[in-house]
C-alpha cells in the first residue's frame, strides 16, 4: 500500500485522484502497522518486547537519513519521474521478496 501514492505520482495522474490513493493507502499502512504490532506483541516475550521493539524501530529508520541524501543525486541522475516509476516497483518487489523463502 505505500507504493501506491508513489506510483500514482510517477504516472501523472490528477491531484484529486492522487489525494484518494494517498487516503486510501493510509488506512492499508495503519491496518498493516496495527496488525504487525499485535502479533510483535504476542509472539515476543514480555521480558523482551522493549529490547525487540528497540530493534525494530532502529533498523526500521536508521536508513532514512542514507535515502534522503541519496534521493537529490539519483533523482538529478534517473529524472524524476523515472524514479516515481522505479522506487516503487522496488518496494513491491522487496515486499514480496521473502516469499520466495521456502520456509515463509
Amino acid at each position: 500500500m505505500s507504493a501506491s501514492p508513489l506510483l500514482s505520482l510517477g504516472v501523472s495522474t490528477p491531484i484529486t485522484l492522487v489525494c484518494v490513493v494517498v487516503f486510501v493507502s493510509a488506512f492499508g499502512i495503519t491496518a498493516a502497522g496495527v496488525t504487525y504490532d499485535s502479533t510483535l506483541q504476542r509472539r515476543v516475550p514480555r521480558s523482551e518486547l522493549s529490547r525487540v521493539a528497540s530493534i525494530d524501530d532502529l533498523l526500521s529508520f536508521a536508513p532514512v537519513p542514507l535515502s534522503q541524501v541519496l534521493i537529490g543525486p539519483v533523482s538529478g541522475y534517473v529524472g524524476e519521474h523515472e524514479l516515481f516509476i522505479v522506487c516503487p516497483v522496488a518496494i513491491i518487489v522487496l515486499r514480496f521478496a521473502p516469499l520466495l523463502v521456502r520456509d515463509v
